[in-house]
């Protein structure tokens, strides 16, 4: 069981640890761009506290700053950085791609009683479902074993419910150390300074990974007061050690007093679930319904940082940039009965005031694809209510769109049907295609026109005018190393939605057209340079050179007759590839709708 949490722990129960990749980031943006200028776009791009994220509680719960200067902080040199040979095999083993997948929607007992649909992931999965009795208690429960990790799932009993999902707020951080002498063959003697002391590495033997396998790797590395050595890098030139740093390192079995919690009888309403939920380290949004309430709760050892460290770059590792302590329990995101009647969430921020962990800079986008879902119980709802069905009927919708078309479009009303035609699927909104259409007196050759519930045929027409503006020295070219890691390119419905650079063409297309100034404007403009004329101009060249592109692989400049391989778009499960079915962006694990009396 010890062994089981640490995994989970590890690579599902955290966020945060990518500050090497994103201080390299900066390190290019601030050469291409100047100092001022390349920090600029940097914080433009982390989104890492946003006035009009798209939240699932309401209230504000104000967590981490980026601070005017920041001494404790440090940003390597571009290209410089390379992970141990045994960070490399770790992660090729354990650490797959995280999948963002998990939905959510509740709706509370005065606008009827409805359950929330929860997925699990795009693979086929073994589940164990268990019998609780406990006294007079009674209770049902799943647990997944996928990949060989145990997880688990939601559970009910007879008058409440359960469930919880993966969240990323920043657990973690990643240090450098310096100076750091010697080859690789030699650091064993390697000292870290610690408080005008120098510490020696320590060194670790965690054996073999696939022994007698031709893929057979030796594990073993080094360990600092602050973590294990997963890497080297440049600082100015000079070789620095970088150490990982998770605040629920040792404390991953504690993740089982919140399951014990709700299987003895402890949680009986929203207060209870809370004080239980505040008790796992692990980084969880979870989530709760009874017959009267709905809530939420965001879990994880939050540390609170030195006032002069920026929570998105490496820390100096010597000792006077330690944690300050571990935010309250009742610090942490949580809410419960929104005045909407209902809450929804789609791996997006929970709460505003919360800052974005270095390797989420999509979580508080001014949209994003958990738009759909409210979306969709709007539309659904009669009279100000929902029942099962209309709830599910929401997320089977939402699994079938494309938040570009549907969420950026709906906001502004109805484009002429020319523009609608002609603009790919969320390269501009309504009232940015009516404002930005005048500048041609011939609408451009039509680019693929995609019904809502065919999504994945293609995002040509978003991939150029993203690569416009990289080339844009009015300030947005980006280092191209670094670039593609940092920022997720645009995200179409066939990987998920999660992120991409739509997000930021909305933020920033809203800001150019708008004559008042935006609460979520960016400090940089980018389309164009802030040029509304050379903006348009790049616009429709995307949009033009897209159709001719499409044209030309299709044969044909009719959009109603351009098609693409539904087969290419199946989803197929893991390990058994002969079980396919049509994609949908909507997980195929365990869902589950539920509603109380």
């Amino acid at each position: 069981m010890y062994a089981v949490n640490a995994l989970k722990g590890q690579f599902l129960g955290q966020g945060g640890g990518d500050e090497v990749n994103r201080s390299a980031f900066l390190n290019g943006l601030e050469h291409q761009l100047g100092h001022g200028r390349g920090f600029a776009a940097f914080n433009d791009l982390r989104q890492f506290k946003n006035p009009r994220s798209v939240t699932t509680v309401n209230g504000s719960f104000p967590y981490g700053h980026i601070p005017a200067r920041h001494p404790g902080s440090v940003v390597v040199d571009n290209g410089s950085y390379q992970a141990t040979p045994s960070a490399k095999a770790l992660s090729a083993k354990y650490d797959k791609k995280s999948i963002n997948a998990s939905n959510e929607l509740m709706v509370s007992g005065k606008t009827l009683d409805d359950g929330a649909p929860h997925p699990g992931r795009r693979s086929a999965d073994q589940l164990l479902h268990a019998g609780i009795r406990l006294r007079d208690r009674h209770a049902r429960a799943a647990q997944q074993l996928a990949r060989r990790h145990l997880r688990p799932l939601p559970g009910l009993s007879a008058d409440r419910a359960h469930s919880a999902f993966l969240q990323h707020p920043d657990l973690g951080q990643r240090g450098h150390h310096r100076p750091v002498r010697g080859d690789a063959l030699r650091r064993q003697r390697d000292d870290v300074p610690v408080q005008g002391r120098c510490l020696p590495m320590g060194h670790f033997d965690a054996g073999t990974i696939n022994p007698g396998a031709p893929s057979e790797k030796h594990v073993d590395f080094m360990t600092t007061v602050h973590g294990p050595v997963v890497g080297y890098a440049t600082v100015h030139g000079r070789q620095v050690a970088i150490s990982s740093k998770r605040s629920s390192y040792g404390r991953d079995v504690l993740d089982q007093l919140f399951f014990r919690r709700l299987s003895n009888g402890s949680v009986k309403s929203p207060q209870t679930f809370f004080k239980a939920a505040s008790l796992t380290p692990q980084t969880f949004n979870s989530f709760y319904i009874d017959r009267k309430h709905i809530a939420e709760y965001t879990s994880g050892r939050l540390p609170i940082r030195p006032p002069n460290t920026d929570p998105g770059l490496l820390t100096k590792g010597t000792g006077q940039f330690e944690w300050r302590g571990f935010v309250k329990a009742m610090q942490h995101p949580h809410g419960m009965d929104n005045k909407a009647g209902y809450m929804t969430n789609w791996n997006n921020g929970v709460a505003r005031g919360f800052g974005a962990a270095d390797n989420e800079w999509g979580r508080n986008g001014s949209v994003g694809r958990v738009n759909l879902l409210t979306f969709n119980l709007k539309r659904l709802a009669r009279r100000g209510k929902w029942s099962p069905s209309s709830v599910t009927s929401a997320m089977n919708a939402a699994a079938t769109q494309d938040v570009r078309a549907v969420v950026m479009g709906a906001a502004a009303g109805a484009p002429a049907e020319r523009h609608r035609r002609a603009l790919p699927h969320g390269q501009a909104d309504a009232r940015s295609a009516r404002q930005l259409a005048p500048a041609r007196r011939q609408p451009p050759r039509p680019q693929q026109r995609r019904p809502d519930r065919q999504p994945g045929r293609g995002d040509h027409g978003w991939r150029l005018q993203r690569d416009r503006e990289q080339r844009d020295e009015r300030p947005a070219r980006w280092p191209h190393d670094t670039a593609e890691h940092a920022v997720q390119p645009v995200r179409p419905a066939a990987r998920g939605q999660y992120s991409g650079w739509y997000m930021y063409f909305d933020r920033d297309i809203r800001s150019l057209l708008s004559k008042k100034r935006q609460p979520d404007r960016f400090s940089l403009s980018y389309c164009g340079g802030g040029r509304l004329s050379v903006c348009r101009s790049s616009i429709w060249a995307a949009i033009q050179a897209a159709g001719d592109k499409l044209s030309a692989q299709q044969g044909t400049s009719d959009p109603a007759a351009w098609r693409a391989s539904a087969t290419a778009e199946q989803i197929h499960f893991s390990p058994l590839q002969l079980i396919t079915m049509r994609y949908t962006n909507r997980p195929s694990g365990i869902q589950q709708v539920i509603s109380f009396k």
